[in-house]
C-alpha cells in the first residue's frame, strides 16, 4: 500500500516483501531485494511505487545453499 511504501525510505516496504514465505521468508533479507535490482534498471529504494516490479534473486551466487 502507499502508506507503507512512504515508511522509512521504502525500507519498511522491502522487509515486509522479504518477509513473504515466498519471497524469502526472512524480512532482514530485505538487502538482497536492493542489490538484486540496482543494477537492471534505475533502482531507488526511497522511491518506491506501487504496482513495481522486483528481481527475486536466488541462487549460490547470492549466498543460498
Amino acid at each position: 500500500q502507499e502508506e507503507d511504501i512512504q515508511e522509512e525510505n521504502g525500507e519498511a516496504a522491502l522487509k515486509r516483501i522479504a518477509a513473504r514465505p515466498e519471497i524469502f521468508d526472512n524480512p532482514e533479507m530485505w538487502e538482497r531485494l536492493v542489490a538484486g535490482n540496482q543494477d537492471d534498471y534505475i533502482f531507488d529504494r526511497t522511491k518506491l511505487s506501487v504496482g513495481q516490479r522486483l528481481w527475486i534473486r536466488r541462487g549460490a551466487a547470492w549466498g543460498d545453499k
